[in-house]
């Protein structure tokens, strides 16, 4: 199959393993006859004055302090230039690769590392700078994506070097990824390669990519070995994920085999990673008997984990080995601390706690297991034999005509680094005959690569020519069904876009089917794929089932062109999937011929807030139109009427109250963005009187809290931001404070820039106002502003949690101050209250990497411990700075926690008590105390 891009034909055909633990590339020079895959050296530091090419580049980034001229200082002026910097000062950022890994053994607040599992990590924004996780404030820190792309560059440069007659951004490019990466992260994936300069991209799935290499390394024996009929499961554990692909041997029309890939598991966050992790857990409790060690410790203690995880699980490995961990200052741990590790230690660990031999019907475990570090969402169950057991129950015993019910993997590809163990590959084969030869003594047939370490690569770049119409392709249609939510009779329903088994570049038109957009304003529909449902056809309408489908961020546009009288325009979806391997869809003209595509909205997908509540708001049911219109009446015979019509600004919730039927804590979500609608409509209307201002800010506020939860809240937040940042039209202190309370109850829908721009002109009040609370002078004296607007201040900057750590740091030790000398009161309520918002170690409403270090709040806990225990809001406040995350570096430590909790067993509710020993959501938490204001029905915090 020749693919034709309009571009001219390469010289080189390249591919790149972007891995988790190491990356590699390989290429095909296409003038060489006959043509063959090699892997490509790369040059990198090994040392400071060392360079060396290498096979394989580590995915290790050490950030220069200051740029290259304190890194030439903090090497001794050693540092080496690479050949594409010399001549070219401050050219060195950073060190990529291999000198960089081995020196966070050393430094490991200052190594990133894993950055492929922190880009599909869907707590955190990932465009945020959050790298390196574990480090202080004061390390320049880079986003996921970023990290990703310095990788790339290293190589695009080092390519470069090599080949200047033909740079790597000329070249035929193909990105590898697991396969079960979803949309979000490929969308990301592509963003780094073009930050990179990389634009002339191809991805492939890594499974298909180690295929595609054993296939090279067996082109003449292949068809002898895997025969029409035969199933071959690709098990790929990687340094961060653990990945399932079934890939099935068919046949064409003329009697040839066709491999077809079938199916793929769903996205594992677990692989070789975890296995350092359990390890490091172990050797800590030898290490610091008294104790845990702190979170630099035991940072150095992770990497030489792995170091001993490669020496004791490779073949030929000795009986035991020493681990050593240095001294990192005279204010740590005195000396070095060491201790012997043996081989059936940790072997006994691997095997049982991720490979263990389970039964076939072996159910995977929900609950959080302890392995469970550094922000990344690990998989709950340790246990990848279990997680392989159900993906071999859903495929093999399904109705999957590409597989059959009675069908088995025939043969096993192993792929990734962890299987650089044999006896993990031992573990699984016994899994495999146990599950499918029912004891007869049947075991699959193991097919071999060579080289784990450069076989995604090697099969990339293979790929590359299979595009060209060389070699021999697996018919790799799409693994997942991809469903539109649309509004049914019984609620939210799935319409089938693109079904399983969509080829690259097929394109599926749902002509039975037209939409009634609106021209001018952002439309989005909710997506979701599922893994097992894969005989779903074009346009057929299922229930949205959380058992079967995952949800992916919404696909929105925004449309313009000849509309109906009511602003409408009827479109038809058309959907397929790209030549580079992502999703496209597009909605075009009923009866015309311009079309839009609907983009993934990234930014949503990315920043963690619209993950903090759960359940979206439509859920909640809808209201009938006739409700709405008359609401809309109400709202204009306020804001728009005059004489007799009109209705007064005071009367406006009672009279909605009695349109709508419902105590407004009952007005379903759907419902409350309409009432914002014609708010936004009337927005003129809030100029007849700082009464009508006041009621207009109060209930706009009420009407779109918490911000999100809805479809399309981001843009209603951004339209409500445009309207009001610094527009008030009445100065009275009345309408000062409900645009604070406004500001509060959207605030989730804020992004960090629009919070910041709101709260700088009231630091200077709010600095003023803290320190007349704490001198306990009278908190009064001396401010132009009355008391309620000083604690709705105090409240902002508290729900404002995408501030900066360091103002938010500032804020939170005045507040706690104040909390001390202030009485009971209002004040000291908005105090705590802030207190809590401020250092939650799980913030409520924005991405966790924006929670403060735990050495800053431990402070603000030994002060609140000493307030009354009986006050709701100082245990509600400890309950947030004290909650166990599960995070080494955003959890206070465990004295302080056994502290908190000796203080908080007495007198605090279960769920608090809970919250700080365990841990767990914050739907224990009562959403009204937390968030200032009751969350609309239909959503909860997650």
């Amino acid at each position: 199959m020749s693919v034709s891009t309009g571009l001219p034909l390469a010289r080189y055909v390249v591919g790149l393993d972007l891995g988790t633990t190491n990356c590699a590339l390989s290429y095909v020079d296409t003038a060489e006859v006959p043509w063959r895959t090699r892997p490509f050296s790369v040059l990198q530091h090994t040392s400071a004055n060392q360079l060396e090419a290498l096979e394989t580049l580590p995915s290790a980034v050490y950030p220069l302090a200051g740029g290259s001229n304190a890194g030439m200082g903090e090497f001794g002026g050693l540092l080496a230039p690479l050949p594409w910097q010399s001549g070219k000062p401050g050219a060195a950022k950073e060190i990529v690769g291999q000198f960089a890994r081995d020196h966070g053994l050393v430094h490991p607040d200052r190594l990133i590392a894993s950055a492929k599992s922190w880009l599909c990590h869907p707590e955190v924004d990932r465009l945020a700078a959050i790298l390196p996780w574990q480090s202080s404030s004061e390390i320049e820190r880079i986003s996921p994506v970023e990290a990703s792309s310095r990788y790339l560059a290293h190589y695009r440069a080092a390519w470069d070097e090599a080949f200047p007659e033909h740079p790597l951004a000329r070249q035929d490019f193909v990105l590898t990824l697991p396969a079960s990466f979803d949309e979000t992260a490929r969308e990301l994936t592509i963003r780094a390669a073009q930050m990179a300069g990389l634009a002339r991209v191809w991805l492939i799935e890594e499974p298909q990519a180690a295929f595609y290499a054993w296939l090279a390394n067996h082109a003449e024996t292949w068809q002898t070995l895997v025969t029409t009929g035969q199933n071959v499961l690709v098990v790929d554990v990687g340094g961060g994920t653990a990945d399932f692909t079934l890939i099935r041997a068919g046949q064409t029309a003329t009697g040839l085999v066709q491999f077809q890939r079938v199916a793929v598991g769903n996205h594992l966050i677990l692989g070789g990673d975890n296995i350092d992790l359990a390890i490091a857990q172990e050797l800590e409790a030898r290490l610091s008997p008294n104790g845990p060690l702190d979170a630099g410790r035991f940072s150095q203690l992770l990497k030489r984990a792995r170091v001993v995880k490669e020496t004791l699980l490779g073949p030929d490995a000795p009986t035991e080995t020493t681990l050593s961990l240095p001294a990192m200052g005279s204010k740590l741990i005195a000396g070095s601390l060491q201790v012997t590790v043996t081989r059936a230690e940790v072997e006994k660990l691997a095997v049982n706690g991720f490979f263990p031999l389970v039964e076939y019907d072996a159910e995977v475990a929900s609950k959080q297991s302890g392995f469970q570090e550094f922000g990344l969402p690990y998989a709950a169950d340790t246990a990848i034999t279990k997680y392989l057991a159900l993906f071999c129950r859903t495929h093999f015993n399904s109705d999957n005509p590409a597989i059959g019910a009675d069908g088995r993997p025939d043969h096993v590809l192993f792929n990734g680094g962890v299987f650089a163990a044999p006896i993990l590959k031992q573990q699984v084969i016994a899994c495999l005959a146990q599950w499918f030869g029912r004891g007869t003594g049947w075991q699959p047939q193991v097919l071999e690569n060579d080289r784990l370490d450069l076989a995604v690569a090697l099969g990339a770049a293979y790929y590359g020519m299979v595009r060209r119409g060389e070699g021999v392709r697996i018919s790799a249609g799409l693994a997942r069904t991809y469903y539109l939510g649309v509004a049914g009779e019984e609620g939210l329903e799935g319409v089938v876009v693109v079904p399983a088994g969509t080829e690259p570049g097929e394109q599926c038109r749902h002509e039975d089917r037209e939409y009634q957009l609106t021209a001018g304003r952002p439309v989005e529909f909710p997506l979701y794929y599922s893994s097992t449902r894969l005989t779903d056809v074009v346009g057929q309408r299922v229930p949205i089932s959380p058992e079967t489908m995952q949800s992916l961020p919404p696909l929105r546009t925004v449309i313009a062109g000849t509309t109906d009288a009511h602003g409408k325009m009827p479109v038809r979806l058309e959907a397929g999937l790209s030549e580079i391997g992502t999703l496209d869809v597009r909605v075009r003209q009923a009866s015309g011929s311009k079309t839009w595509k609907l983009l993934f909205d990234v930014r949503a997908a990315t920043r963690t807030d619209q993950a903090r509540v759960v359940t979206r708001g439509e859920s909640a049911g809808v209201v009938e139109q006739e409700v709405i219109d008359r609401c809309a009446d109400v709202i204009g015979r306020v804001f728009d009427a005059r004489g007799e019509d009109a209705i007064a600004p005071d009367k406006l919730m009672k009279e909605l109250g009695l349109v709508v039927g419902l105590d407004r804590t009952q007005w379903p979500p759907t419902l409350l963005r309409e009432i914002w609608t014609v708010l936004v409509k009337y927005a003129a209307g809030r100029g007849r009187s700082a009464q009508h201002e006041a009621r207009w800010l109060n209930l706009a506020g009420y009407a779109l809290r918490p911000g999100i939860g809805v479809a399309l809240d981001d843009w209603r937040v951004i339209e409500t931001y445009k309207l009001l940042a610094g527009k008030l039209m009445f100065g009275q202190p009345a309408n000062r404070v409900e645009q604070l309370v406004l500001w509060r109850r959207i605030a989730g829908g804020l992004a960090s820039g629009q919070q910041l721009a709101i709260i700088e002109p009231l630091l200077m009040t709010i600095r003023q106002s803290l320190k007349a609370a704490r001198s306990k002078k009278g908190i009064g004296s001396g401010l132009a502003i009355p008391l309620h607007e000083v604690a709705e201040q105090w409240r902002l900057a508290g729900a404002f949690e995408q501030l900066p750590e360091s103002l938010k740091r500032e804020l939170g030790e005045e507040l706690v101050q104040c909390v001390v000398a202030l009485e009971d009161g209002a004040l000291r309520d908005a105090a705590l209250w802030s207190v809590g918002r401020v250092g939650a170690r799980q913030p409520v409403l924005a991405p966790m990497n924006y929670a403060v270090s735990p050495a800053v709040v431990q402070p603000w806990i030994e002060n609140l411990l000493k307030e009354p225990l009986t006050d709701k809001g100082v245990q509600l406040a400890l309950g947030q700075l004290a909650r166990k995350v599960n995070d080494r570096y955003r959890d206070i430590s465990a004295a302080w926690r056994e502290k908190v909790l000796e203080k908080l067993r007495p007198v605090a509710t279960p769920e608090i008590v809970g919250l700080v020993e365990v841990g767990g959501t914050s739907e224990v938490l009562d959403g009204g105390a937390v968030l200032g204001d009751s969350l609309p029905i239909g959503l909860s915090l997650g």
